[in-house]
């Protein structure tokens, strides 16, 4: 059901599904105790109790049993994360009930009213939202059930205020920028969050405007007859005659240099790393992975560098359907 946490910021959604996953008989597993029990309403925390009750009196010498079971797979959720390694050897399957003393210890170290992580997971639904592709029928359910997810998901982590919500668009657009220096930023800033530093919108623009200021000094130091020419180049930016008298000349002197076949599309890279962020990988570590480190974030359009990210995004990649199936869904 996509219970798998792979940061921080899953958690909530990981709540979310793994309620949906136990169901009503046995959500109480996951509401035991005084961090849990905040996650539900009293309403529903009345129920858990009376299930909890009626099921202790029937099986009461299996209790051991479901706690491992529960502790199991509440391990190979959280495996891709390795912050939650340390909580998992402090907090082993051999003590008694041991499922809910991992999940106070989850809980406790990674608590859903840290405020980095409510801007970050906020952001990545918002850019998720703004990336809508697709008017079918299968695709607006689609979309409009991840909003609905994203609505309660969000009830864990508390009331965010206007500057928090504002917080999060500008990070939601610098992590969908088509402008590899402003993705560069996005990550700046999460790496920030993590060293305990306060969101700020000091904290962003600092942040943009040094790999902004980074990204044309690298381009800088590697074309020097490169400087001064970015306004120009800029889409809708009017173009000067180079001839200062404004007379046009020969087209045989002067000849249009021919555009680069060989250069990949700006917006298919785009929607590789963004397919990656997606996935909390970072594309500049994939390329460094790759042993691929360029000098300057601004142009990822060597073959190599395409490459490395297209195969990167191999994994995340959602089954093809066969054409039958795709028309049969959207009927």
């Amino acid at each position: 059901m996509g219970c798998t946490v792979k940061s921080h910021e899953d958690f909530p959604r990981h709540i979310y599904r793994l309620f949906l996953l136990l169901g009503i008989q046995f959500r109480w597993l996951l509401t035991r105790g005084t961090l849990a029990r905040v996650l539900v309403t009293t309403a529903e925390l009345a129920i858990d109790d009376a299930k909890e009750a009626a099921w202790m009196e029937m099986y009461a010498h299996d209790r051991d049993t479901l706690e491992d079971v529960l502790y199991r797979q509440l391990q190979e959720f959280w495996a891709p994360l390795t912050d939650s390694i340390t909580v998992f050897n402090d907090n082993l399957a051999s003590q008694p009930i041991c499922a809910q003393k991992v999940w106070k210890a989850l809980l406790t170290a990674f608590p859903l009213d840290h405020k980095s992580m409510q801007t970050a997971l906020l952001a990545r639904e918002l850019a998720r939202m703004i990336r809508w592709d697709g008017d079918s029928k299968c695709a607006i359910n689609l979309h409009f059930d991840l909003v609905t997810e994203l609505h309660r998901t969000m009830g864990y982590i508390g009331t965010l205020s206007i500057e928090d919500v504002l917080k999060s668009v500008l990070l939601a657009t610098l992590k969908d920028s088509p402008y590899s220096s402003l993705r560069t930023a996005y990550h700046k800033v999460l790496d920030a969050l993590d060293d305990d530093k306060d969101l700020t919108f000091a904290l962003i623009q600092e942040n943009c405007a040094s790999e902004i200021r980074r990204s044309t000094r690298d381009t800088d130091e590697c074309h020097p007859t490169s400087r001064g020419r970015d306004l120009r180049d800029r889409p809708g930016t009017p173009r000067r005659h180079p001839d200062p008298l404004g007379v046009a000349r020969p087209a045989l002197t002067n000849p249009r240099p021919q555009p680069d076949r060989l250069r990949p599309d700006g917006a298919m890279v785009t929607y590789l790393c963004n397919l990656l962020d997606d996935n909390d990988e970072k594309p500049w570590r994939v390329l460094k992975a790759a042993g691929l480190v360029p000098k300057t974030q601004t142009d990822w359009y060597t073959p190599d560098e395409v490459l490395a990210v297209y195969s990167a995004t191999q994994r995340h990649m959602p089954p093809a359907l066969d054409d039958s199936a795709e028309a049969s869904a959207s009927e």
